[in-house]
């Protein structure tokens, strides 16, 4: 992977973790018109109460290890191709 390649990766690597977690909450309905509705009639605290418990059943389903991953290999790369552009390796 080239300098810009490896740059572009790392400026967007949070589109990346978001596609994954937008993608997800659309296939849980999470963001439903009828979810989006009933959300914001909540209270604040309700609303923090039921974003605990997304992020819980994203935790239970490996959403959050597969975003984890994502991130992790984005900058293993960067360094990897870091290395080869210094000619050293740390």
């Amino acid at each position: 992977m080239n300098k810009t390649q490896t740059s572009h990766k790392l400026q967007h690597w949070r589109y990346f973790i978001y596609s994954i977690a937008t993608r997800w909450l659309n296939e849980h309905r999470y963001n439903s018109r009828e979810e989006v509705k009933k959300r914001d009639e909540r209270s604040v605290a309700d609303r923090y109460k039921y974003a605990v418990e997304i992020v819980e059943h994203m935790n239970r389903t490996g959403v959050s290890q597969q975003m984890w991953q994502v991130y992790k290999d984005i900058v293993e790369d960067a360094c990897t191709s870091r290395d080869s552009w210094l000619g050293a390796s740390y």
